[in-house]
C-alpha cells in the first residue's frame, strides 16, 4: 500500500466531508482513523500476504523514477459500488486554495 509523504490534507478534507454528510462515513466506519493511500491491488482472490507484497515491490520498482508525484487536485469524482463494479456517479469542484 502506498502512503503519501504528507496525508494531513487528504485526511482535512475526509473530515470535511464526514462532518458534512455524516451518513457515510469511508468504509462504513469500519476504521476508527483515516490513512490516505493507493491502493494496488483489491480483493484478489486466493491471494496470500507475500502475493500483495510482490505485487507492492513490482509496482514501486517501475513506478520509482516518477516519484515523488506532484499534482494540484482542482475537483474530486464520487463512484458508487453498483453491480459489483464502481461507477462515477458525480463531479466536484474543490475551491482554489
Amino acid at each position: 500500500m502506498a502512503r503519501p509523504d504528507d496525508p494531513a490534507p487528504i485526511v482535512a478534507l475526509t473530515e470535511t466531508l464526514v462532518r458534512t454528510f455524516p451518513g457515510y462515513a469511508p468504509y462504513g466506519g469500519a476504521y476508527d482513523h483515516i490513512t490516505p493511500h493507493l491502493t494496488l491491488a483489491h480483493n484478489l482472490a486466493g491471494a496470500s500476504q507475500v502475493d500483495l507484497d510482490r505485487i507492492d515491490a513490482a509496482f514501486l520498482a517501475d513506478v520509482r523514477a516518477h516519484l515523488p508525484i506532484i499534482a494540484t487536485v482542482r475537483d474530486v469524482a464520487l463512484y458508487r459500488e453498483e453491480d459489483q463494479r464502481w461507477r462515477r456517479t458525480a463531479e466536484f469542484a474543490l475551491a482554489p486554495g
